[in-house]
């Protein structure tokens, strides 16, 4: 549970379910294996009867390249395609996305 995560401080409401990892083994990268572990989640939270589903990407766009280890929660550009978006700010490189399901 995420109560004290730094996703939840500053939600003016709490998600109805996070994807909080999608990390993905260096020999396993560029695969599509990250993509299909949300994919997933995705249908099975639509199965589960959908609601607001949050995401805590690293921003990798205008930023140096990072080694994968840093991307535990995945790239931001992984959630924007399942239609995530912004919501607020919580580190430097970090977002909080959120999509309805």
């Amino acid at each position: 549970m995420l109560v004290h995560a730094r996703g939840v401080r500053g939600a003016d409401e709490l998600p109805d379910w996070r994807i909080g990892c999608v990390f993905t083994n260096s020999k396993d990268r560029g695969k599509g294996v990250a993509a299909a572990a949300v994919a997933g989640a995705l249908d099975e939270i639509r199965h589960a009867g959908g609601g607001v589903v949050e995401a805590y990407p690293e921003q990798t766009e205008q930023r140096p390249p990072q080694r994968g280890a840093y991307l535990h929660t995945g790239p931001e550009e992984l959630y924007t395609r399942y239609g995530f978006t912004r919501v607020r700010k919580i580190a430097k490189w970090r977002w909080v996305l959120r999509e309805i399901v």
